[in-house]
């Protein structure tokens, strides 16, 4: 039993004031908007991708359709067409990974007078290499996002180069991670399509063996993201290494399981609905200059609210298990006092 004399650290603060930190922190450092408000506007007045050639080449017009089903089956809990559309028209850059309003979505005129170039993508190949080259791209813009929220929670300077040299150096652990578990990932997608290893039971049992497969597998992947939710806040935040930073992560939501699951809950919503307000905008029209501006606030409000967040119950736990040690320390001293006293 711990003493009288063991005094808990302050709590930590709350989910719906991380939220409020997070939006005052950005309100008064607006510049912290500025990376996904222009990768916004390049996206929208860049050059669009066409998909139609690597689609005929494959002779099955129906492809992104069956894509975007058997991808729902796996592995979303809604349909990802917003990455595998029909795309028989033009694309905006699919730079996936960042909150953008554009990503991926159907091209539309300019509202001004200017026809950016088109790309046409020819083989299969040629677009999963695209997608999986945007991937890259949108983690190394998020690093860097990331890296100028963090120094805003820590109230440090403004660095870039030291933002830009530990930015490097994240970015190549988790390219090393990305290598480590590719295969095993992909061996995960593959076994857990119901094709597999349903083909032999009848249409009855291929429903409900699918269901529980579905949930089983959905479960697994949200207790590891929500485990490790918070990696890449270590990395920014402690100055970690990548496995420093997952068991920091494991750490903290292990302490506030119910409060980190608010927050993801709580940020998830409020992010999927204003996205959905924000592709309401015609692309085609001026407003989506609004569309991007709203989306540039509220996805980075989002985002410092995780890192307050975190930065808060990483605080609390640290000083509960120093103090902690602290008192059990001092017990052992008293209690080595009273042995050596009755010895």
């Amino acid at each position: 039993m711990i003493s009288e004399n063991f005094t808990p650290p302050p709590p930590p603060i709350s989910v719906i004031e991380s939220l409020t930190s997070g939006f005052e922190t950005v309100v008064n450092r607006l510049y912290l908007i500025l990376i996904p408000l222009a990768l916004d506007i390049l996206i929208w007045v860049g050059p669009r991708i066409s998909y139609q050639q690597a689609l005929g080449a494959l002779g099955t017009p129906e492809f992104a359709t069956r894509l975007g089903a058997t991808f729902q089956q796996m592995l979303f809990p809604m349909s990802p067409e917003q990455y595998f559309h029909p795309m028989l028209s033009a694309q905006y850059l699919p730079v996936l990974g960042i909150p953008s309003v554009l990503n991926s979505r159907d091209a539309s005129q300019l509202p001004f007078a200017f026809a950016p170039p088109v790309f046409n993508v020819s083989s299969y190949s040629g677009m999963l290499l695209l997608f999986i080259g945007s991937f890259q791209v949108g983690l190394i813009v998020l690093i860097l996002y990331f890296g100028l929220i963090a120094q805003a929670v820590n109230d440090g300077p403004n660095d870039l180069g030291r933002l830009v040299r530990r930015s490097s150096w994240i970015i190549l652990q988790l390219l090393a991670v990305e290598g480590v578990l590719a295969l095993p990932v992909f061996l995960c997608v593959m076994l857990s399509a119901p094709e597999m290893f349903m083909a032999q039971v009848t249409a009855a049992n291929e429903t409900l063996l699918g269901l529980i497969t579905r949930i089983v597998l959905g479960s697994l992947w949200l207790t590891i993201i929500a485990l490790f939710s918070f990696t890449i806040h270590s990395m920014l935040l402690n100055n970690r290494n990548v496995l420093g930073s997952m068991w920091d992560s494991m750490r903290v939501v292990q302490w506030n399981m119910p409060a980190t699951l608010g927050m993801l809950i709580l940020a998830g919503v409020i992010f999927l609905g204003m996205q959905a307000v924000w592709r309401m905008a015609d692309t085609s029209s001026w407003i989506t200059l609004a569309a991007i501006g709203g989306n540039a606030f509220i996805s980075t409000g989002l985002a410092t609210a995780t890192f307050v967040f975190f930065k808060d119950r990483y605080r609390y736990w640290s000083e509960f298990r120093e103090q902690l040690i602290a008192e059990l320390e001092r017990r052992r001293i008293i209690q080595d006092k009273q042995n050596s006293k009755k010895s």
